[in-house]
């Protein structure tokens, strides 16, 4: 009769790991939950890039050195104080000719985009 207890005990355990998922089969889910989350983390929202290029426009400042009180170039008038001119509002060739005259001081910069225009 022991020997019968003991085999029922077997039976019994054996049908318990039999009914236990396979190992693989409860990881697969989770490293495949895990990739989804790196992945929202690691990838930008979408539309993040391209407000982040509609929230500042490119542009150039442009004013006369001190020894020159106004200048005439690309079809602009500068003078000390100088101005911002948006670089879409600029050909590739007035651009070139701003930076290469010596009597003016150009630099590069953003402006925050208004919501009006």
């Amino acid at each position: 009769m022991a020997a019968r207890k003991t085999s029922n005990a077997q039976a019994k355990a054996q049908q318990a790991k039999d009914n236990e998922p396979a190992p693989a089969a409860q990881a697969a889910p989770n490293e495949g939950e895990a990739s989804q989350a790196a992945e929202k983390t690691s990838t930008p929202p979408a539309g993040t890039q391209a407000q982040g290029k509609q929230d500042e426009i490119p542009m150039l400042y442009v004013r006369t050195k001190k020894r020159f009180g106004s200048r005439r170039r690309a079809g602009f008038r500068f003078n000390r104080e100088g101005f911002g001119i948006a670089l879409d509002a600029l050909s590739d060739e007035q651009v070139a000719s701003l930076k290469a005259d010596p009597t003016l001081v150009v630099e590069e910069g953003t402006v925050p985009a208004s919501e009006e225009a």
